[in-house]
C-alpha cells in the first residue's frame, strides 16, 4: 500500500523553511498545520482543512505502508514530531529525482517542468504564495488552498510512477536509510563536551585577533582587509566573480590565489590565522546548532541529502553537516550512542587512491595495495627524496614527519585527478583534509606534480582516454566500455544502473585565452568545463560511493538490531548493541573488505573501532 501526502502549514516573516531548521519550525509556538492532502494507491485525493487534519492521520495505516511524498524529510518531521507517527516504509520523490537528474533543481516545480513540459496540468500552482502570513483562512481561502494541496499531491504521485522505474531498488533502500537517520535519530549529545568546545573555540578567536594586532573589523571587512594588505606591501589578488562576471579581490579562504599569497608571505601567518578565525565561523555555529537541536529534540538528527552530489555522495543539508567532524574533536566525540548500545565506526581505507589505481590499470600500485603497504607514505618519499614514515613518533609520541606524511596523502589523493602545481600548493596552504596549513613554494608543488606523474603513467593515460570520452558523448549514437564504465550519449553509466550526467555537452571559446573547451550545464545555469581528470574524479567518487553504499545495505542486514546513524564517504557509523563488539567490529569490517562484483580482485581493506561515543 501507498500512501500519498502533503502537508500544509503557515508561515510568515521570519517563519519560514528556508529560515529555520525543519524542528526549530514544527515545534515553534507559531505551528499551525493548515490542512493535509492524502492518496492511497491509486485512489481520489483528499483534502483535510485544519480541523479535519489530527482525525485524518490518526486513521492513516501507516505502519503497513509506504508513505510517499516530495521532500519527505519535512512531512515524516512533521508525523514524528506532531503525531508520533511513523511509515512501514519510506519514498521521498525529491531524493528520487536527484537520482534521475543529479547536480539539477529538484523541486516539484522543476522536475514537473522536466518530466512534462507541454503539459500545463501537469504543473504546480502557485497559489501558495497568496498564504504568507495568513493565519486565519476564510471558506474560499480554505478551498483554494486545499486544490493547491490536492495538485501537489497529484503530481507527487505522478512523479513517483515517473522515476521510480529508473532508480535501482537498492538506491531507494538507499534514500530510505538516509530519510530514517534523520526522523528516527540515535545519537544523544554530550552537552558539558559541546559547551566547554564553544567556550573554548570563542577564546581561541579572541586570541587570534588579539595575536593578529587588527581590529576584527579589519580582519571581517574585504575592502579594510585589502587596505592593510596594500599598506604592508602586499599584492592583493584578484579573480573574475562567478556571478558577475566582473574582476574582484580574491580573498576567500579558498580562492587559489589567495593562497599562494599566504605561502608567499608567511612572516605574516598571526594575521592570516586571526582572518580565517574571524571569517570562518564553522565549528562555533555547528557547535551551537548542535545545542540547538539537544534542547529541541533531546537527540541529534542527521539530517542528509540523499545523492546530495551528482556522484551520487550524500552532502549536509538542514545548516549542519555531520560528515566533516574532525576526527578525534569534541563535537564527533559529543555524538555519543544511546543507553546499551555502542557506537561502531568502519572506513574504507584510501578507497579513491585503490578504485583510481584500479580503473587506470595501474598495476605497480595496486600490487604495492595487497602488499599493505604504505602508499602515502610511498608518494611522499618520492616527492621529498628521503624515506618518510608518517606515522613514526619520538618518545613524547609526537609524529616526526606529520607534514611530508600530509603532502604524500594529498599528493597521492589529489594529483590523481590532473591537478596542476599551483592548485595543490593552494591546496597544501589550505589544510588539506583537516591538518594544520602546509606552506610550500610553487618549485616544490610543480615538482611533486612531475614526480606524481612520473610514478603514475597509467592513470595520466586514463585522463587522455576520459578526455576523449567527453568528446565522444556529444554524439548520440555513442556507446563503448571503460573498464566498469558505459560512455553513451551525454552520461556515464554506473555498474549499478545509476549514471554520472552531462548535461547540453558542448565546445564553447574561452573569452580569456581563446581556447576551445568542452563544457555540460549544471544547476542555476553555470556551466563546468569536462576534461579527463575531473571525469576520473566524477568516475572514482561515483564508483567508491556505490561500494560503500553496498556496503552500508549488507550491514543492516547483516545486522538487524542495530541502526545505521551516519553516512560518510569512506566511512559507515551504526549504533549496535553493547554485547560481543570486539566480535561485531570485526564482522563490520570484513563487511567492507569484499569487493564488488564488477571489480571481484579490487583490493579493499578497512579500520574502525567501536566505543561509546562517535570517536574514530
Amino acid at each position: 500500500m501507498y500512501i500519498f501526502l502533503d502537508f500544509e502549514s503557515y508561515y510568515a516573516n521570519k517563519y519560514t523553511l528556508t529560515g529555520l531548521t525543519y524542528p526549530e519550525y514544527i515545534l515553534d509556538d507559531r505551528w499551525l498545520c493548515q490542512g493535509v492532502g492524502i492518496a492511497i494507491d491509486d485512489g481520489e485525493i483528499e483534502y483535510y482543512p485544519e480541523h479535519e487534519v489530527e482525525a485524518a492521520i490518526a486513521d492513516l495505516p501507516l505502519e503497513e505502508a509506504t508513505l510517499v511524498g516530495q521532500n519527505l524529510m519535512f512531512d515524516a518531521t512533521v508525523l514524528a514530531l506532531r503525531y508520533n507517527r511513523y511509515a512501514k516504509h519510506y519514498v521521498d520523490t525529491q531524493s528520487l529525482g536527484r537520482g534521475m537528474w543529479p547536480g539539477q533543481d529538484v523541486s516539484l516545480e522543476a522536475m514537473c517542468q522536466r518530466a512534462w513540459p507541454d503539459d500545463p496540468d501537469m504543473q504546480k500552482g502557485k497559489e501558495l504564495a497568496n498564504f504568507k502570513n495568513c493565519r486565519e483562512l476564510d471558506a474560499e481561502q480554505q478551498a483554494v488552498m486545499g486544490n493547491y494541496c490536492k495538485q501537489d499531491v497529484r503530481l507527487t504521485r505522478a512523479l513517483f510512477h515517473y522515476l521510480r522505474p529508473n532508480i535501482p531498488d537498492s538506491e531507494v533502500e538507499l534514500a530510505e536509510l538516509t530519510l530514517r537517520m534523520y526522523i528516527q535519530p540515535r545519537f544523544i549529545l554530550d552537552r558539558p563536551l559541546v559547551e566547554g568546545f564553544l567556550e573554548k573555540e570563542l577564546s581561541h578567536t579572541k586570541q587570534l585577533i588579539k595575536d593578529s594586532g587588527l581590529a576584527k573589523t579589519t580582519l571581517s571587512s574585504n575592502p579594510k582587509f585589502a587596505e592593510w594588505m596594500r599598506e604592508n606591501g602586499i599584492e592583493v589578488p584578484r579573480k573574475v566573480s562567478p556571478s558577475t562576471g566582473k574582476e574582484t579581490d580574491a580573498l576567500g579562504q579558498k580562492d587559489p590565489a589567495f593562497l599562494a599569497t599566504m605561502a608567499d608571505h608567511p612572516e605574516f601567518a598571526h594575521v592570516w590565522k586571526a582572518r580565517a578565525a574571524v571569517k570562518s565561523t564553522l565549528n562555533t555555529t555547528r557547535a551551537q546548532r548542535l545545542l540547538d537541536l539537544d534542547d529541541q529534540l533531546g537527540r541529534i538528527p542527521v539530517p542528509l541529502s540523499f545523492y546530495g552530489a551528482h556522484t551520487g555522495r550524500w552532502s549536509g543539508t538542514q545548516k549542519v553537516n555531520l560528515q566533516n567532524l574532525p576526527r578525534g574533536g569534541d563535537l564527533r566525540k559529543a555524538l555519543t550512542a544511546p543507553p546499551g548500545y555502542k557506537v561502531h565506526v568502519a572506513d574504507s581505507s584510501n578507497i579513491e587512491a585503490r578504485v583510481l589505481a584500479y580503473v587506470a590499470g595501474e598495476t605497480s600500485l595496486l600490487e604495492m595495495i595487497r602488499r599493505k603497504e604504505d602508499i602515502y607514505n610511498d608518494m611522499a618519499t618520492k616527492i621529498y627524496g628521503y624515506p618518510v614514515d608518517r606515522k613514526a613518533k619520538d618518545a613524547d609520541g609526537n609524529k616526526l614527519q606529520e607534514e611530508e606524511g600530509n603532502v604524500g596523502k594529498t599528493a597521492r589523493l589529489g594529483l590523481g585527478y590532473g591537478m596542476g602545481a599551483p592548485k595543490f600548493r593552494g591546496t597544501l596552504a589550505s589544510g588539506p583534509m583537516g591538518s594544520p596549513p602546509i606552506l610550500v613554494s610553487q618549485h616544490f608543488a610543480q615538482t611533486a606534480v612531475d614526480t606524481f606523474r612520473a610514478d603514475s603513467p597509467n592513470i595520466v593515460n586514463y585522463w587522455r582516454l576520459l578526455t576523449q570520452a567527453g568528446y565522444d558523448m556529444m554524439l548520440p549514437k555513442t556507446d563503448y566500455w571503460i573498464g566498469p564504465i558505459r560512455v553513451r550519449f551525454e552520461r556515464l553509466e554506473m555498474p549499478n544502473g545509476m549514471a554520472l550526467k552531462y548535461p547540453n555537452l558542448r565546445v564553447i571559446t574561452d573569452e580569456q585565452d581563446g581556447r576551445d573547451q568542452l563544457v555540460c550545464d549544471r544547476r542555476n545555469g553555470k556551466t563546468q568545463r569536462i576534461y579527463g581528470g575531473i571525469l576520473a574524479e566524477n568516475i572514482v567518487q561515483a564508483l567508491s560511493r556505490t561500494i560503500v553504499a553496498d556496503q552500508i545495505r549488507a550491514a543492516v542486514r547483516e545486522f538487524p538490531d542495530s541502526y545505521l546513524v551516519l553516512a560518510v564517504h569512506d566511512e559507515i557509523v551504526m549504533t549496535m548493541p553493547d554485547d560481543n563488539s570486539d566480535d561485531r567490529q570485526a564482522r563490520l569490517e570484513d563487511l567492507m573488505r569484499v569487493p564488488p562484483d564488477w571489480a571481484p580482485d579490487l583490493p579493499l581493506d578497512s579500520e574502525g573501532g567501536w566505543d561509546t561515543c562517535y570517536s574514530k
